[in-house]
């Protein structure tokens, strides 16, 4: 006999590079609102579905568009932060082609954008910048987001939206020191 259990959450966001560190748990992914799901099973190529229902927890005052603001906000965390983890994948990546090429004022920017382990964060330094600071602060919005059944407080949506920026901010430097890397690399 085999046995599943869902913790009735979305799949945490961004992978291992989003917000894990030696310190930190990874973040989860936000809890599915109330209502009707579908569980598949598939082995030995046939599939077999079964309804689940996932009710409100009855202690919960939440109403249904309480929950929805919660859930867009989370997803939308999710989203920002899987920006985030893919991107400090790509730059660890380029990091590993210049270990060796003498190539140091390209890789310390690659250094600064990640921050985290040292590094210096990009504009104004202290690693409050960095995609690894960033995916943090969009981390812990989406903890906010996700802490009780209500409207996520308006300080969730301002570190959300602050942290947003500032990611568009560092995707175009990453995108800048791409193009950099690439005519370096020829």
């Amino acid at each position: 006999m085999n046995r599943f259990a869902w913790d009735l959450r979305y799949a945490p966001p961004g992978g291992d590079a989003a917000g894990d560190s030696e310190f930190t748990r990874p973040a989860q992914g936000p809890q599915v609102i109330p209502g009707a799901y579908q569980v598949r099973l598939t082995a030995g190529g046939r599939s077999y579905t079964q309804p689940l229902t996932v009710m409100l927890d009855p202690r919960s005052t939440a109403t249904p568009a309480d929950l929805s603001k919660q859930l867009e906000l989370s997803l939308a965390c999710m989203r920002e932060m899987a920006r985030a983890a893919d991107s400090m994948r790509e730059v660890r990546a380029l990091r590993r082609q210049l270990a060796g090429k003498k190539i140091t004022a390209l890789d310390a920017e690659a250094a600064s954008l990640l921050g985290g382990g040292g590094g210096r964060g990009g504009r104004g330094g202290g690693g409050g910048n960095s995609l690894s600071s960033l995916s943090s602060q969009l981390g812990t919005a989406l903890a906010v987001a996700q802490s009780a059944d209500r409207t996520p407080p308006e300080a969730a949506y301002t570190v959300f939206g602050l942290a947003t920026r500032e990611l568009i901010f560092q995707l175009t430097a990453w995108k800048a020191l791409q193009a950099k890397a690439a005519a370096l690399l020829k």
